[in-house]
């Protein structure tokens, strides 16, 4: 279940309203520029401090490094999202939408050890004589054809490393910027310069 969360900045103050669909608990703590608490409206910055939203005046530009880390969290933020999205895939028994978000990325790399064991005739948990069981986004599990499933693994991997390698080259741009103009002119997907 999705729930909106308040996105603030090392300093406290308020960035952005963010969705997440992940429950926090003692275990998986919530990040620590994060609240489920709701800032107020008003016409001052609003500053998260000690567990509660205050309101300050306008607060001091911000300087350069912090410009910088910003820039690199929104990037990775976009990223991680742009994966866990996933993409559509055509496969011989139609075009299917596949996510990979973090549970995703577990079965599939575990489903594909198993499946790569079991064509090379080693010991595996899958039996593939009859295909393989994977779910797409928001379905049932699917018998998928070894050539299906392979497809589908070679493209979901391509999908995530396309965006790992460019997200790192983003951040790049942006730790060589020499102004806060350049960093914020950097944006995900744009051109990496040359």
């Amino acid at each position: 279940m999705e729930k909106q969360y308040f996105k603030f900045d090392k300093d406290g103050y308020f960035i952005k309203p963010f969705i997440a669909s992940e429950v926090w608990d003692d275990e998986n703590p919530m990040p620590r520029y994060l609240t489920s608490i709701r800032p107020p409206d008003g016409l001052f910055r609003a500053r998260f401090v000690d567990g509660a939203w205050i309101e300050t005046g306008e607060p001091p530009q911000p300087d350069i490094e912090t410009v910088r880390r910003n820039k690199i969290d929104a990037l990775n933020e976009e990223a991680m999202r742009i994966i866990t999205d996933g993409i559509e895939i055509e496969t011989s028994q139609g075009t299917f939408h596949f996510r990979l978000d973090l549970h995703d990325q577990i079965n599939l790399l575990g489903l594909s050890g198993d499946v790569t064991a079991a064509i090379a005739g080693l010991p595996s948990l899958v039996d593939i004589s009859e295909g393989i069981l994977y779910a797409p986004d928001k379905m049932n599990h699917v018998l998928w054809r070894i050539e299906d499933f392979n497809l589908i693994v070679a493209k979901l991997t391509m999908h995530k490393k396309t965006h790992l390698v460019h997200v790192r080259q983003m951040t790049t741009l942006v730790r060589e910027a020499k102004t806060i103009e350049e960093i914020e002119k950097i944006v995900y997907g744009g051109a990496l310069g040359g």
